[in-house]
């Protein structure tokens, strides 16, 4: 129900064109059922377009079956998909993930759209510097890209690299800081550059509340990334 909730308060939202869950519904055990049941709550919660998720790809099919009843027929989805599937299709560094392509091919050939996604953590799983970082994520994220018009040359893919800052006193992720904001900021500047449909991931925080930090590092993470 807080799911469904939140696609409720995302749909009467005017500045938010789509959803994507923002909690996991960890009261099911079941990964079949909880990747349906995600699905079922965010498409009944909001005419918006939803971006979902599969942890197999044997779920894609029971919710693609969803959203052909939802579109009234396959073709009219196929035509107008009103929903597409986060991929993260690499482990960094630069090894495919094989759950997560056959989840990528699966969703290709249902008729969604795929957003191919690359979490690299700077300093742990990709080059320590700012720019080798950026540079590791994007080649994993075309890699993605090619891998998908490999499965079929008609897919609508959105890039999406998402070079993630780790702080290096602590091994933790450090979404809020000014170096996550500069990364994103060159991601979406060069999949700009060579006009490649894109997302990064903006409005991070490292407060633990919705304090005048949280405000702060998630302005300046969102500002940087329209900026660019």
């Amino acid at each position: 129900i807080d799911l469904y909730n939140a696609a409720r308060l995302c749909d009467s939202l005017n500045n938010i064109q789509f959803f994507s869950r923002s909690l996991v519904a960890r009261d099911i055990d079941n990964p079949r059922m909880l990747d349906v049941n995600t699905a079922y709550a965010a498409l009944s919660g909001t005419t918006k377009h939803v971006m979902l998720s599969a942890s197999d790809e044997s779920h894609v099919n029971q919710i693609a079956q969803m959203c052909y009843i939802i579109a009234g027929s396959e073709q009219k989805f196929r035509e107008r998909p009103f929903a597409s599937f986060n991929v993260n299709h690499v482990i960094p560094p630069l090894r495919f993930h094989k759950e997560s392509t056959g989840v990528m091919a699966a969703a290709i050939k249902a008729g969604f759209p795929i957003h191919a996604n690359v979490f690299g953590q700077l300093g742990a799983s990709s080059p320590v510097t700012i720019a080798g970082s950026v540079a590791q994520t994007i080649a994993e994220t075309l890699a993605g890209v090619t891998l998908a018009y490999a499965i079929d040359p008609t897919a609508r893919i959105i890039a999406g690299p998402r070079p993630m800052i780790t702080d290096l006193r602590t091994g933790g992720f450090s979404g809020g800081s000014g170096e996550q904001a500069l990364a994103t900021a060159i991601c979406a500047q060069v999949l700009r550059s060579w006009d490649l449909p894109c997302s990064v991931i903006a409005g991070a925080t490292d407060s633990k509340l919705p304090d005048a930090q949280a405000g702060y590092e998630k302005a300046l993470n969102v500002s940087t990334a329209i900026q660019a």
